[in-house]
């Protein structure tokens, strides 16, 4: 009985600190993300990779998610278009793909073309963090 108690406890332990770098997701995402993000306009407010802040490299790009997957970033010289759309295996995991648009894709977009994980979605603001690197956050914000 020692035992399974000690291993009870080694397991929580180890299990808190493993989760430690990551961003906690918040309960409830909202079930209704597809018209949230859809029938919205949203402008980076924050992107950062780890320690370092990239928000001032991102900030005057505007993101318009259409109702067909389509994924249009807007800066003040260019459109480029994308896809996205909610993963078929995960319903807070959000997928862009600039590449699939031949003539639109910009290197300065391979930030944005991987799969994201929404940890929070409240009033006006989306937080993602990159599925295979969670020191990658992401904010959106309702322009």
């Amino acid at each position: 009985m020692r035992c399974l108690i000690f291993f009870a406890i080694i397991s929580t332990v180890l299990g808190v600190a493993s989760c430690s770098d990551n961003v906690v997701i918040e309960e409830g995402i909202n079930r209704s993300f597809p018209l949230f993000i859809e029938n919205n306009t949203w402008q980076i407010s924050y992107f950062s990779e780890g320690s370092i802040d990239e928000t001032s490299t991102y900030y005057a790009y505007i993101l318009e998610f259409e109702e067909d997957g389509v994924l249009k970033v807007l800066n003040k010289e260019s459109v480029y278009i994308g896809t996205w759309k909610i993963s078929k295996y995960f319903s807070h995991h959000l997928d862009f793909d600039f590449s699939s648009y031949e003539g639109t894709y910009d290197k300065d977009f391979e930030f944005l073309n991987h799969s994201w994980e929404v940890y929070f979605q409240q009033n006006g603001i989306i937080k993602l963090q990159r599925t295979d690197n969670r020191s990658i956050l992401l904010h959106l914000k309702v322009r």
